[in-house]
């Protein structure tokens, strides 16, 4: 583990190195527990979050009552998983990370998932894909009689052939090509959505919530994924939930309140630099979509003289275009306000893999450099909630949620240590050749529209 961590540190990983020296050792199931443990001294639960994420909850159906018990959950535990991008079917390290962080779930309490909507549709989890593993042909998966399915069939075969030998990955989109650049945040169920899930097998039409034309995409997407990992697993009281949502519609009351450190941050010309002096002036303050009459794209927007650029939108630094901007739904929260927001305001353990254990520290320590920082729970947040995991069987081929829904056993977990849980994560970082080759391409998910 010394050669990993020192790895790790060339890499610039200095926090996973630090846990991993103090942690590999530890039982997998003592370290799920202690990712639960609620920070000392954690401050009083943002009533802005509060309040935005039961407007969520309620948007999603849930009665007043069933709301009000997973929201008194959430200020117990102060516990919120946000490493999972939001997807339509999750992936075998999804997989593995929440049941990582379900073995430590104390009883009675619910499993919160903020998924990031931050991201381009052809993101590494395939958000606007069906995936799942080539122990089951696309034939399990939707019925001969949808609209082009030869094409998807196709598609199929042509992964098969053109990826290395072992590869496991299957996948279909369920938007349309056209949209692989385009931002998920704000997505609504276009037609193609429409017309392929009436014919999708009953093990999954039976998870799938309704399919209504031009309706959120997110939030369609969030009850699906929910559905299907309550199933395979076999667990209940669980929420996921549009993260950078919920943020967005706290931000635009924030704007509202003189005096609040966000609001400082974003509109004071001052304050606004100095954290671009901390964290560098590339720092990704939100996403916008540059939209055209045959394509969208994913903008990431910088500071720059005044105003949000990215590659085709600008927006002034100003509360009031801000305020306009979030509540139209033109910009989606970037990482940094995010976790502020999450941590640093109301004291969250925020569940995340290794990118996320560094950059919390990141932005910590820049705020701390800010003279006369406001935010209650910057000192006591717990920065380095490390949650991650890959689900394997027995012969080392991957387990995807929608593999279990079709049948596949569920893999069991082992005794072990979180060392040993952490084997497939050396390979992803360089650090050991990974078993099995992937030769991914952005376009193959999407290849047909």
């Amino acid at each position: 583990m010394s050669k990993r961590c020192e790895g790790l540190r060339a890499q610039g990983r200095h926090e996973l190195a630090r846990l991993l020296e103090a942690q590999h050792q530890t039982p997998l199931e003592a370290y799920a527990r202690s990712l639960w443990e609620p920070a000392p001294r954690v401050p009083e639960f943002s009533p802005l979050l509060r309040r935005a994420l039961e407007a969520e909850l309620r948007r999603r159906g849930f009665g007043l009552q069933e709301a009000e018990r997973h929201l008194e959950s959430l200020e117990r535990t102060r516990v919120l998983q946000t490493a999972t991008h939001l997807t339509l079917s999750e992936g075998p390290t999804f997989l593995g990370l929440h049941r990582l962080a379900l073995m430590g779930r104390p009883e009675g309490e619910t499993y919160w998932v903020g998924a990031w909507s931050g991201v381009p549709f052809a993101n590494s989890a395939w958000s606007g894909c069906m995936n799942w593993s080539n122990r089951f042909p696309l034939e399990r998966l939707i019925s001969e009689k949808a609209p082009r399915f030869r094409d998807l069939k196709q598609a199929e075969l042509d992964r098969a052939r053109d990826t290395p030998e072992g590869f496991s990955e299957n996948r279909f989109a369920v938007v349309p090509g056209k949209w692989r650049d385009a931002r998920v945040y704000g997505s609504t169920i276009p037609e193609r959505t429409l017309k392929l899930t009436p014919h999708f097998a009953h093990s999954l039409t039976s998870l799938m919530p309704k399919v209504v034309l031009d309706h959120s995409f997110t939030s369609w997407a969030c009850r699906f994924s929910r559905n299907q990992l309550e199933r395979a697993l076999r667990v209940k009281d669980v929420v996921y939930f549009d993260l950078n949502r919920v943020i967005s519609e706290v931000l635009v009351h924030l704007l509202e309140e003189s005096g609040h450190p966000l609001r400082e941050l974003l509109c004071d010309p001052e304050r606004h630099q100095q954290m671009l002096d901390e964290l560098g002036e590339d720092t990704v303050w939100f996403f916008g979509e540059v939209v055209t009459p045959d394509r969208r794209r994913f903008d990431p927007l910088r500071s720059e003289n005044g105003y949000l650029s990215g590659r085709g939108v600008s927006v002034p630094l100003v509360g009031t275009s801000l305020h306009e901007e979030l509540r139209t739904g033109g910009l989606c929260p970037g990482l940094l306000l995010s976790f502020s927001l999450l941590a640093f305001e109301s004291g969250l353990t925020c569940l995340g893999s290794f990118e996320q254990i560094e950059y919390l520290e990141r932005f910590r320590n820049a705020w701390a450099a800010l003279q006369e920082s406001k935010l209650p729970g910057r000192n006591q947040a717990r920065t380095n909630a490390f949650c991650w995991g890959r689900s394997r069987d027995a012969f080392g081929q991957e387990v995807y949620p929608l593999d279990i829904l079709l049948g596949e056993p569920l893999p069991e977990i082992q005794s072990q240590t979180l060392g040993e849980w952490l084997g497939p994560l050396w390979g992803r970082l360089g650090l050991e050749a990974p078993p099995s080759p992937q030769n991914l391409t952005m376009e193959s998910g999407y290849r047909h529209s």
